[in-house]
């Protein structure tokens, strides 16, 4: 469109074109013409009037760019929901299968819900608990169509790193919460059936700070404490609990 607009003005003026046109209205030489229609040809070009040219055209790309975005946007959100009520059927199973203890087939449907929704934190904590409490002797492969080979180690290592990120998501939101706590504590197990014994203690008085009420997780540092032969820090942490849960109930 821009070298459209600009070839008619200057066809108009070129030399020979106006050396026509002034032949016929003025009486000025072929030098004076020539010059005097150049002059005339930079003035119209560079008038102030014709700003509005350059904005129309800055427009019309801006324009063009916002057009091409809602495509683009509306494409993605036709096969969102065209995805949804598959991924809605997969996420149903992976609830059943969880709320009947069956971590395993759970675990295979969670995975494959969260290949659809990577950023759902509630499907990305699920699949990280039924990776730390599935049957470390269940057979990797299961008989269904989204069943995926591979170790109890290998699950751990994917289940630290999954509720590693939900943790970052609710701290986002509140650090100090039930949810936050709940994450904690249970990224402590995975460390712990991980053989982190370290880390697990971290996780559990992390848990214990974002949630007051989880005196589990201060039950299992003393558990941990034990096993790693720490036994005056297992007792420290065992007047700790004694004394937060007979706290809790003289206000029950």
């Amino acid at each position: 469109m821009r070298c459209f607009c600009f070839w008619i003005p200057r066809h108009l003026c070129r030399p020979g074109l106006a050396l026509k046109i002034g032949q016929i209205n003025t009486g000025v030489s072929l030098d004076s013409r020539q010059a005097i229609a150049g002059k005339e040809y930079r003035n119209r070009w560079n008038h102030p009037d014709n700003t509005n040219f350059w904005d129309f055209c800055a427009s019309a790309r801006l324009t063009h760019a916002i057009i091409l975005t809602i495509i683009f946007l509306s494409m993605c959100l036709d096969s969102t929901l065209q995805a949804s009520p598959r991924f809605d059927e997969i996420r149903q199973q992976g609830l059943e299968a969880f709320q009947e203890k069956r971590y395993g087939e759970a675990r295979d449907y969670f995975a494959r819900a969260y290949e659809l929704q990577p950023y759902n934190d509630d499907i990305r904590f699920r699949l990280a608990l039924s990776l730390i409490y599935q049957d470390p002797g269940r057979p990797r492969q299961s008989n269904h169509e989204f069943g995926k080979k591979g170790s109890y180690r290998e699950d751990l290592t994917w289940a630290i790193q999954l509720l590693k990120e939900s943790v970052a998501v609710q701290e986002r939101i509140e650090v100090r919460s039930p949810q936050t706590g709940l994450r904690h504590f249970h990224l402590g197990v995975a460390f712990w059936y991980s053989g982190r014994s370290d880390l697990a203690l971290d996780s559990f008085r992390r848990s214990f700070r974002s949630d007051f009420t989880r005196t589990d997780a201060l039950y299992n540092r003393i558990v941990i404490l034990k096993q790693m032969g720490k036994e005056r820090e297992a007792s420290v942490a065992a007047r700790e609990y004694l004394r937060i849960t007979s706290i809790e109930d003289l206000d029950d």
